[in-house]
């Protein structure tokens, strides 16, 4: 699979970001009660991605973007809040 990379730039604030859908990696990320996040993957390599993108994140500083394919999902914004502050207005 290739991913590309977009280069965003949001006020003075400069990063790339990368951009998924969850069907094509076998992902569903679930709301619950209005603050918890229920991940889950169709199998083991699903959920070993997922992590490694959340290690890509931290090694790369860059912001991976997960869309949902329904409305019943949730988005997921993956992003190192130590080299990006990013706020709810600005996602």
């Amino acid at each position: 699979m290739n991913v590309g990379r977009t280069e965003v730039t949001l006020g003075t604030l400069q990063f790339f970001v990368v951009h998924l859908t969850q069907k094509d990696i076998g992902i569903t990320v679930n709301e619950e009660l209005g603050h918890f996040l229920l991940i889950d993957a169709n199998d083991s390599p699903e959920m070993f991605l997922m992590s490694s993108l959340f290690k890509y994140v931290y090694d790369t500083n860059d912001v991976v973007f997960l869309q949902r394919e329904n409305p019943s999902n949730a988005d997921l914004v993956i992003f190192n809040g130590a080299v990006y502050p990013l706020g709810r207005k600005e996602i």
